[in-house]
């Protein structure tokens, strides 16, 4: 990322979207590469999951160094439980498609907590899935979703489907040493939801209330890791946001961003340990409305900057248009983009990001003042370093509460 180049032009954020045409994901980072940089500290060619862009070389996840140090270590999504970003807390793989190998190395790497969507018995609302449409690849495959489903388990792991167990160990009760957490939806908690009533959500439509919210797994993830007297390593993602963001639903992505929200508010009255608080990309260069001016009738409706048609007119943060109100907003893309993403840290070690800080004034002259933000910004791999100093410092034995 380089501020100077990123505002000489608009369309500099999101090159994925012209010449040469199909280049999608050649510029600029997918979940793969990305999580692989926060979770690994080194970088990767998309696709690509802990594993360098020839595919021989595997990278140490900080999740593998604190299972090394004695550690418990989960990983948590409101997507696929085998989808790029929970996949990169522990799996090694040439390609992120390549499910059932991920989420089958993820059951033996140790992890203690693996928690999200990708149930094969339902589809995207949470219905049964007949026989012919049964996907088994999210969970490894027919036989490892046979052995989990088994009545002794698999591996010391125990299966909770229904939202009523996720709420157990939120509260605390029964908690197992080891969980695979499979909520009853396809692909996602909420965002492909289709065929609910109306209701007073940003998108008009009531939510599945037969799975949890990101908070209830988070939350009983942390219960079941913190059994752990040396303390613990989590990941926790809010992945439907991005898939919203490619879609370009705004009220969609408002209604996932809540979710997230909700579960960081839930984490940081839970702990106070080192708290990290990011996204791997931006996706669908949001911005504010007015931003530009579509030049034909296909490029409005399709919600993206074509500089062959469209004017810009100014960068714009989005507007605030008050509490329950859509703010004023416009897509650009519907990729990823080369966008700033924001990045919060709470707690010991949080001030050792400081020292890999570059500044973007003009990012800052866009959005800091509403975050009291100087525009400093750091590499995603310094996240990883700076988790990995605050887990090399911390005393093992002591989880705070």
């Amino acid at each position: 990322y380089d501020p100077l180049t990123r505002w000489s032009s608009f369309d500099n954020a999101f090159r994925n979207d012209f010449e040469p045409v199909g280049r999608s994901y050649t510029s600029y980072t997918d979940s793969a590469a990305a999580g692989t940089a926060l979770l690994s500290g080194r970088k990767t060619a998309n696709g690509r999951i802990n594993m360098d862009w020839t595919g021989q070389t595997r990278f140490t996840t900080i999740a593998q160094i604190a299972i090394a140090q004695g550690r418990a270590a989960g990983s948590v999504t409101s997507v696929q439980v085998s989808h790029a970003t929970p996949a990169a807390v522990s799996a090694h793989n040439i390609s992120r498609n390549n499910y059932a190998e991920i989420f089958n190395e993820m059951l033996g790497s140790g992890l203690s907590v693996l928690m999200g969507a990708g149930h094969p018995m339902h589809d995207q609302t949470g219905g049964a899935a007949g026989p012919g449409a049964r996907d088994f690849g999210y969970v490894g495959g027919r036989a490892t979703w046979e052995a989990l489903t088994a009545p002794d388990g698999f591996e010391g792991y125990s299966l909770i489907q229904d939202r009523a167990a996720f709420e157990a160990l939120a509260e605390g009760r029964d908690l197992p040493e080891r969980v695979v957490g499979i909520a009853r939806v396809r692909e996602t908690l909420q965002a492909q939801r289709r065929g609910f009533p109306a209701a007073g959500t940003a998108s008009g439509m009531a939510f599945n209330d037969n799975v949890p919210t990101l908070a209830t797994m988070t939350i009983g993830a942390m219960n079941v890791l913190a059994q752990d007297e040396d303390g613990f390593f989590l990941m926790s993602e809010g992945g439907a946001v991005d898939w919203m963001g490619h879609a370009n639903d705004m009220p969609r992505y408002i209604e996932e961003q809540i979710d997230f929200n909700r579960a960081v508010d839930a984490v940081i009255e839970w702990v106070e340990t080192l708290l990290i608080v990011t996204s791997d990309h931006e996706c669908g260069g949001i911005w504010g409305e007015g931003t530009y001016t579509n030049g034909s009738e296909d490029t409005r409706r399709a919600a993206r900057f074509d500089p062959t048609e469209d004017t810009f007119n100014g960068f714009r943060a989005v507007q605030d248009r008050g509490p329950g109100r859509i703010p004023g907003y416009q897509f650009a893309s519907g990729n990823h983009t080369n966008d700033l993403v924001p990045l919060w840290a709470l707690g010991a070690g949080a001030e050792t990001l400081t020292e890999f800080a570059s500044t973007d004034l003009k990012a800052a002259e866009l959005w800091g003042e509403v975050y009291g933000w100087d525009g400093a910004f750091v590499d995603n791999t310094a996240v990883f370093w700076v988790m990995l100093e605050a887990m090399l410092g911390a005393t093992p034995g002591h989880t705070e509460r």
